[in-house]
């Protein structure tokens, strides 16, 4: 058969059509993928900050523990009856704190540097009155026996490495907010499982802040729990993973 220009166009414009209709299944299941390896990429990193900052945390509290008791915070003011007042200070306990013997007066056993000034200040006899050349040195000693320890405080703090603890979890905390975040920024896939799966996980574990076997009559986690042993077999990495850890603690505690 003599080809004409005609038949050849349209045999052209019929193979462009069959290639363009190959070609959008393949750029729509790459754009699925890279959706996917988003999704798994942002959970994991969020649930390592989390695991991590948890593991300071407990790491810190051990430390804090060992620290004696007039170095870690407490009650600010002491009662006749030696309970405190409501409310906690960081500032260290004087040396040999006790009681007052009369009920109305409660002790400020861990003052401020400002608490020593503004007492001193309002005590203070005005000029040419007799005792304030005393008062004033008594003041000054008080406020170099405070410096000294919150030296001492902070001496014991370094001892069982708090300033380390401390900094590291702020660190991952951080670390947790940003991935949070970038989790959060992901635009609606509500067509992508991956996604879809981590909002449900994320919901049914108050995204990992408590245990996920925790509240299991409740209705809502219930439900998530459904939703997501559905969509588990579409899932993949780290997703599936999480999913999977998160079902095999749901079902034990509720069949237990």
């Amino acid at each position: 058969m003599r080809m004409n220009r005609r038949s050849a166009l349209g045999i052209l414009a019929g193979a462009s059509t069959a290639t363009a209709l190959a070609i959008v299944p393949a750029q729509a299941q790459t754009a699925q993928d890279a959706i996917s390896a988003d999704v798994n990429r942002l959970l994991e990193a969020y649930e390592t900050a989390s695991h991590e900052e948890d593991r300071l945390s407990a790491a810190f509290e051990a430390a804090y523990a060992q620290l004696p008791e007039w170095a870690r915070d407490g009650g600010k003011f002491l009662k006749a009856d030696g309970s405190y007042t409501p409310g906690t200070s960081a500032w260290p306990m004087v040396p040999n704190a006790a009681p007052d013997t009369n009920p109305m007066v409660y002790r400020n056993v861990r003052p401020s540097l400002e608490d020593i000034d503004q007492n001193f200040a309002v005590m203070m006899p005005p000029p040419g009155f007799k005792g304030r050349k005393y008062h004033r040195a008594e003041w000054f000693r008080r406020r170099r026996a405070w410096i000294a320890r919150v030296r001492e405080q902070r001496s014991e703090r370094e001892k069982v490495g708090l300033p380390a603890l401390e900094a590291a979890a702020d660190d991952a905390g951080t670390a947790v907010w940003e991935a949070r975040y970038d989790l959060l920024a992901l635009e609606d896939r509500t067509g992508n499982a991956d996604y879809i799966g981590c909002m449900a996980y994320l919901a049914a574990t108050s995204w990992g802040r408590r245990d996920p076997a925790l509240d299991q009559y409740s209705g809502t986690l219930h439900a998530l729990a459904g939703s997501l042993r559905s969509i588990h077999p579409s899932t993949t990495g780290y997703v599936r993973e999480a999913i999977g850890r998160f079902l095999a603690g749901y079902e034990a505690e509720v069949m237990a």
